[in-house]
């Protein structure tokens, strides 16, 4: 027994919706793995900041210490040097 003309109308009709289904969920998950990729190179370079001061702290080191704390571009650099290579290993490609 063959299909009638509605089934081939309902079959199209869910295939074009399971079809948008799979492009929205395919957009939102890329949406989520770039939103990962930057909360955790985020998290990563704070954390990199933390570490240097308590290291410095650790090693009685005041000049790092205080090259550290008093300057933007030191912070920036240590943030940098943390941030990019992790966002760039999560980064959907």
């Amino acid at each position: 027994m063959g299909l009638h003309a509605l089934d081939y109308v309902f079959l199209t009709n869910n295939q074009l919706h399971h079809q948008q289904w799979l492009e929205q969920t395919y957009f939102r998950t890329r949406e989520l793995q770039e939103q990962l990729a930057e909360q955790a190179a985020a998290n990563q370079g704070h954390l990199a900041i933390v570490r240097a001061i308590q290291d410095a702290y650790e090693a009685d080191d005041l000049d790092t210490l205080k090259a550290i704390l008093e300057s933007y571009e030191t912070r920036t650099a240590i943030y940098q040097q943390a941030y990019f290579p992790t966002y760039n290993r999560l980064m959907p490609t």
